[in-house]
């Protein structure tokens, strides 16, 4: 089962995928429509962006742990 924090970092990363996807279409786009979607893109991208960071902290924190379990034997 999925935690909160992983649905969010998902639901947002792929709010950021379709906007960069509509964004980069070759399509033409809406001038009245940029300024709300590249806010939106750069609110998913903090929510990613600090999601992700906390995962390396937990995987250093966990690694560094690991890593002095095995000194100590």
């Amino acid at each position: 089962m999925a935690t909160k924090a992983a649905e969010s970092f998902k639901a947002n990363y792929d709010k950021l995928a379709a906007i960069a996807a509509e964004l980069s279409g070759g399509q033409e786009i809406d001038i009245d429509a940029l300024v709300p979607k590249v806010d939106e893109g750069l609110a998913a991208y903090k929510v990613c962006s600090e999601r992700i960071a906390q995962v390396q902290a937990m995987l250093q924190e966990r690694l560094k742990d690991e890593t002095s379990g095995e000194k100590e034997q």
